[in-house]
Formats: structure tokens, sequence, C-alpha cells
């Protein structure tokens, strides 16, 4: 089973149209849920859980990093077990949030998203 979440309507509408695209929307159950509430929703625990979270980029640093934080914290509690891989802007603060949370990097690739670098990052607790 495969899930998609976002708490934002409009990123999973898009998430659906790409999907739709791709011929892979029926293996896929999209819905509105928001991470930081994922304790309340997420009934059984992934194998995987693989994200795009906010570059911050309209957050600022401080904020990014008290959400990145609360990202890990909550997965870490919610879902201790699932491997976890993210694409991000600024893995030093990631990976930094990730090892708070108790999770050991397993790798690091490096990959230019639109016109961003950015980093996919695997780690497991």
């Amino acid at each position: 089973r495969i899930m998609g979440t976002d708490a934002s309507p409009k990123s999973i509408r898009g998430a659906l149209l790409n999907a739709e695209k791709a011929g892979v929307s029926r293996l896929i159950e999209f819905s509105v849920k928001d991470v930081f509430k994922i304790r309340e929703w997420l009934r059984d625990e992934p194998d995987h859980v693989i994200m795009n979270p906010p570059y911050g980029l309209r957050m600022g640093i401080r904020r990014i990093r008290e959400f990145y934080e609360e990202v890990c914290r909550n997965l870490a509690e919610a879902a201790p077990k699932s491997k976890l891989t993210v694409i991000v802007s600024k893995p030093g603060m990631f990976s930094k949030a990730l090892e708070k949370a108790g999770y050991s990097i397993l790798s690091r690739t490096p990959v230019v998203y639109g016109r961003l670098n950015a980093m996919i990052i695997s780690a497991e607790r």
C-alpha cells in the first residue's frame, strides 16, 4: 500500500494529477493529513517513509530548523522502525534534526531539483 499525504489540499490535487499522468493513481491513496499529527492518523507503521518537506525558502532559517526537528521527532515516535528518505535543500540542518531524533544517516546523494541543489538523505533508527 502506498499513501501520499500533505497538509495542503492544493498539493494533494497536484500529486493526484501527477500520479494520473504517470498511470499510477490507482496504486496510491492520497489524503490531506498533517505530519505534525501523524500519531493521530497513522494506523500501520510503514516500511519506508519518503518525504519532500518544505525547503524553507519562505520560512526563514529558525522556523525551518524547528520544522525539521518537529517532523523528525513526530516520525520517530509514530514510525520508529520505518526507513526514511527525504529530499532537502538544507542537508546539514536536516541531518542534525534526524540525528537529534535518534536516526542514523545511511546515505547522502546530491541532486539538482529544478534550479536548486538538493540532497537525498536516507536514514533509519
